[in-house]
């Protein structure tokens, strides 16, 4: 039993090192990783609401990519999949939603796809 205690204290160690790393790495600019917590259940139910989710900038974006976007520098961040292309925008979607983002998504505004997420980790980290 105390092999077993053993184990899960160096699995839970291991998991606290990896997510502080994450969390320093997303402070650093340079990277191009950045995490943000999920106000809205539009992701429900692969993000539910109060997530964090992890980013990473890439050179190019696909119809499937679950990317977080933000038009303008006042709008406030969203999180959404692309559902398709059109011309040089993209088409996204909350996947709790019925229906598309009437606002069309260019590149140059995409933030980063997200690579991993934390679910409810976000109620914490905002209080």
């Amino acid at each position: 039993m105390k092999k077993v205690f053993t184990a899960l204290g160096y699995v839970l160690l291991t998991t606290l090192i990896a997510l502080t790393a994450l969390f320093v790495l997303t402070a650093i600019p340079a990277t191009g990783l950045e995490s943000r917590v999920v106000f809205s259940g539009s992701m429900a139910p692969a993000i539910p609401t109060g997530s964090v989710v992890f980013t990473a900038r890439q050179e190019s974006y696909a119809v499937g990519d679950v990317v977080t976007f933000q038009r303008s520098p006042t709008d406030t961040p969203v999180t959404h999949r692309i559902i398709r292309e059109e011309g040089e925008a993209f088409v996204t979607k909350g996947d709790a939603n019925e229906d598309a983002d009437v606002r069309r998504v260019a590149p140059e505004n995409i933030l980063g796809a997200v690579f991993f997420q934390l679910p409810y980790l976000g109620y914490i980290l905002v209080g």
